[in-house]
């Protein structure tokens, strides 16, 4: 059904800030998500994005396109089997992903993942944050560049060239990009996954 591609991209964190950061515009878009103030991930936050952001001198970025084959591209869905599709994949892709940038956590002790989207890290459970609790994975809780205020579309088209496509409506686009990536002081040259 679908391929998977990486590549990457850095940037020093004062040029991200500069270029891409727009807390307001994009937290406003955030408010519009089911995800606004219900999930330890999502703003609004009680620390300063931008600091946030700047703590490390660079933000190594990692994309990983799924591609999707021809045949899936061409047929057309119901609302329920499209949400199917991409709930499945884009969920599943995305706790690997996760899992894959925690390892370079521990090769590069100074970096912090970056998640790609929301949190999904306690899978089909609601977040804790709803039940006026602790989150449970407080340890491994990271915030996409989304919820700190970062531009993502306009991010990836400038440092990568790639283009964020979207679902229209009863088909699947070609490809979905997930990007994440590490906040580090130094420049992460990102093996093959």
């Amino acid at each position: 059904m679908y391929k998977i591609e990486y590549s990457s991209s850095f940037i020093t964190t004062e040029d991200y800030v500069d270029k891409y950061l727009d807390i307001p515009t994009v937290t406003g878009y955030c408010q519009n998500c089911n995800n606004y103030n219900k999930s330890w991930a999502c703003p609004p936050f009680d620390f300063d994005q931008k600091a946030y952001l700047l703590q490390k001198k660079y933000l190594n970025l990692l994309y990983k396109k799924i591609i999707f084959d021809e045949v899936s591209v061409s047929k057309i869905y119901s609302k329920e089997e499209l949400d199917k599709i991409v709930d499945d994949v884009i969920n599943g892709e995305k706790y690997s992903l996760a899992m894959k940038l925690f390892e370079y956590e521990d090769l590069y002790h100074d970096s912090i993942s970056i998640s790609a989207g929301s949190c999904n890290l306690c899978q089909d459970e609601v977040c804790s944050k709803l039940e006026g609790n602790e989150c449970r994975n407080s340890s491994k809780l990271r915030y996409s560049l989304e919820a700190l205020g970062g531009i993502v579309g306009k991010t990836i088209q400038d440092l990568s060239g790639i283009e964020l496509l979207w679902v229209e409506e009863g088909k699947l686009p070609s490809y979905f990009v997930l990007v994440s990536g590490l906040l580090s002081n130094e420049i992460i040259n990102f093996e093959e996954l």
